[in-house]
């Protein structure tokens, strides 16, 4: 931070000395960082700059305090005193998916039996779309899908008389000043509908934190936005009949430089259930919020409040802490769970498929071999290297590529691993079951004309 701000600073001194004559700003911020900004100075800030390297050096050799210790077997982890199995990561995201889809069918979808889901290979999208508002939702290709998706929920109020009783209210005040039935919806119906969507989405969040592969950052996660905002685009896309969720952040905190890109592949139930509850309910939130801010958008965050509030960085970690203790596994907390999905990576994990999970941070050499490549490419095409890269389909079409195509892996791997650890769940579940069994026949808690059986045992 001192470093920042005293090249903040710098540039403010020298910007103001010659502010008659710009030209001479380069050659002045050079010849100052020469004699005071540079290791070898004997000057405060020469002092600081030298610490700096030996610090960064010291940290690549130094171990951390606090490591994570894997049982003899690999199948149980413990970092800074919370033991977690290996199953207790299926056992977590098989209870958010159940609460999570209870929630959305049963409550969010008012228990319409005729509703199919929403399931991404029958979708389509068009990932550089940049208009405001659009999202997969607004693709003509997908209106077929999605007809009277928009309109299901509040035809569903007024054609069920039950539901008609709980949200419709007759508006007296209205009905004071005209002829015929004014109609208002209930405040505290709405408000209890909110409720429930907010709590699904405390369990989305855990389904796409968890499974979908190593965890975001609070802040990162936060951003996902379901459609295209005036300044970024959408985080919610489909590619190759899958959902994926991409964000983009600063690798330094000073948030400067190129922005990186974090990719996950949902698995398909889960992406199934975001995808149903998008093309359904917020349409139904709109309608409520209108009726207490008349004109009002929904905000396009996945995590917020109908205000257009987004989530508070800290609810990450306490949405994580209940979903734990509602599957009954060890709780932990948002950096808890980075270090030790890191872990989980290094151990469980070839070399190979270790190198999809840094996107980020690609071996020298690789890249060095592609950008060879590309390079060959241009001369075939007749083009300059610069031109070819940069204008012609060009480099961000073949970057994309690479990082969907990494981030593919990445994802498959880890939900591989979560599809194990679930079989190992059910296959000790079959076995318990099938060893009481075995107990209530020799303790003869099951007789020959048992319920259990339906017939005779011998």
């Amino acid at each position: 931070m001192l470093i920042w701000i005293a090249q903040v600073i710098l540039f403010d001194f020298v910007c103001f000395k010659k502010q008659d004559d710009e030209d001479g700003i380069p050659d002045m911020i050079d010849d100052i960082c020469k004699r005071y900004f540079q290791q070898m100075a004997e000057t405060p800030f020469g002092h600081i700059l030298q610490w700096r390297l030996y610090l960064f050096a010291a940290s690549k050799t130094n171990m951390t305090k606090h490591q994570a210790r894997w049982s003899l077997d690999k199948e149980t982890i413990n970092y800074r005193g919370v033991e977690l199995r290996m199953e207790h990561v299926s056992q977590l995201v098989a209870s958010e998916f159940r609460e999570a889809h209870s929630l959305l069918y049963d409550e969010l979808l008012f228990g319409m039996e005729d509703i199919a889901p929403i399931e991404a290979w029958r979708l389509h999208d068009d990932l550089d779309l940049d208009d405001y508002g659009a999202s997969w939702m607004t693709l003509e290709r997908n209106s077929e899908i999605l007809t009277g998706t928009h309109d299901a929920l509040l035809r569903r109020i007024e054609g069920k008389a039950a539901l008609g009783r709980v949200f419709v209210r007759p508006d007296h005040h209205l009905s004071q000043h005209h002829d015929g039935g004014e109609i208002r919806l209930c405040p505290k119906a709405m408000a209890i509908y909110e409720a429930h969507v907010q709590e699904f989405l405390k369990r989305m969040l855990t389904l796409i934190q968890v499974p979908a592969g190593p965890p975001l950052r609070s802040p990162e996660l936060l951003t996902i936005t379901y459609a295209n905002t005036g300044v970024r685009r959408r985080s919610v896309l489909m590619w190759e009949k899958m959902v994926l969720i991409h964000v983009r952040y600063h690798k330094s905190q000073e948030r400067t430089g190129t922005e990186r890109d974090n990719i996950r592949f949902l698995p398909p139930a889960v992406g199934s259930l975001l995808l149903t509850y998008l093309a359904y309910v917020p349409h139904l939130r709109q309608v409520f919020l209108r009726q207490s801010k008349p004109g009002a958008l929904l905000s396009p965050y996945l995590w917020s409040k109908p205000d257009g509030e987004v989530w508070e960085d800290h609810t990450v970690s306490s949405c994580l802490r209940r979903a734990c203790a509602r599957a009954k596994v060890p709780q932990f907390q948002v950096a808890w769970w980075r270090q030790v999905a890191a872990s989980i990576t290094k151990e469980k994990f070839s070399g190979k498929e270790q190198a999809n999970f840094g996107l980020g941070e690609i071996a020298a050499s690789e890249e060095v071999e592609e950008e060879a490549e590309l390079a060959f490419l241009a001369g075939m095409s007749n083009h300059s290297f610069q031109t070819f890269n940069h204008s012609y389909a060009g480099s961000t079409t073949l970057t994309t590529t690479n990082i969907l195509h990494r981030a593919y892996r990445a994802s498959e791997s880890w939900r591989t691993l979560c599809y194990v650890m679930l079989c190992y769940v059910m296959l000790r579940y079959v076995m318990l079951c099938h060893v009481m069994l075995c107990i209530f026949f020799v303790r003869g808690a099951v007789g020959p004309e048992s319920p259990l059986l339906g017939h005779r045992t011998c």
